[in-house]
């Protein structure tokens, strides 16, 4: 019974050690280095710069395969991640860089954007709280601010043109008192007034008629007065007091 045991415990370990070593022939076999035939074949199309930059190739990938099992056997998730952009940008992936410049250059776009929503949002709000109802309870209402009820009452005293002077006169009110209570009693006869500005008219042409005695204006600034006579009345209101503070 023991030598049937001795046996088989024999077997077990031939066929274990035959195991390892076909395995150990079969890695061998994947890095061995190329036969010099195959070589010389490939030194027939291949310039010696060639060849060399092709071994260092496959010596720098042989490496980078061991490394990184390496590194993600032994290190953090944050070395695995380093590593991973480092085989990125030597597996030909060049163009990294410029998408992560397009992502930064994206999110500033998108905090610009929102930065603006913001700030209508802010001039909404304003003109909500602002916002007068023209009917209480009505899903419509009428966006009436206070600067258009302003400008609406600044309009309407401005066509109604009584409510817009009265505001200046109050300071020089010592002043206008004569002339507010003289004009009265000449509105209210008109046919005096319209005599008396005539006179003046006279009396200011004497002094320069002898200067100008040769020449034959004088007789055309006459007529004026005259053409004016019928009009008069429609002129009253805008001359008169123009005369009349003249005068004073």
């Amino acid at each position: 019974m023991s030598s049937y045991k001795e046996r088989w415990v024999r077997e077990k370990n031939r066929k274990r050690m035959q195991k390892r070593r076909e395995k150990e022939k079969n890695r061998k076999k994947k890095v061995k280095t190329p036969s010099p035939a195959s070589t010389s074949e490939q030194a027939a199309y291949m310039t010696v710069f060639e060849c060399l930059q092709q071994t260092q190739q496959d010596k720098e990938h042989k490496h980078r395969k061991n490394t990184r099992k390496f590194f993600l056997w032994k290190f953090a998730s944050k070395t695995s991640k380093r590593y991973r952009i480092r085989h990125q940008q030597e597996h030909g992936y060049q163009n990294q860089a410029t998408d992560l410049q397009e992502i930064v250059s994206l999110k500033r776009r998108v905090r610009e954007l929102e930065s603006q929503l913001r700030d209508k949002e802010q001039i909404i709000t304003q003109l909500k709280s602002d916002q007068v109802t023209a009917h209480s309870g009505h899903p419509f209402s009428i966006d009436i601010t206070p600067k258009k009820i302003r400008l609406m009452k600044e309009l309407t005293s401005m066509v109604e043109g009584t409510a817009a002077p009265p505001p200046p006169p109050p300071s020089p009110l010592p002043q206008t008192s004569p002339p507010k209570t003289s004009p009265p009693p000449q509105q209210t006869a008109p046919p005096s007034t319209r005599t008396s500005p005539p006179p003046p008219p006279q009396t200011v042409p004497p002094p320069p008629a002898p200067r100008t005695a040769s020449a034959t204006p004088v007789v055309a600034a006459q007529p004026p007065p005259v053409s004016t006579s019928p009009s008069f009345p429609a002129l009253s209101n805008t001359v008169l007091p123009f005369v009349k503070s003249f005068l004073c």
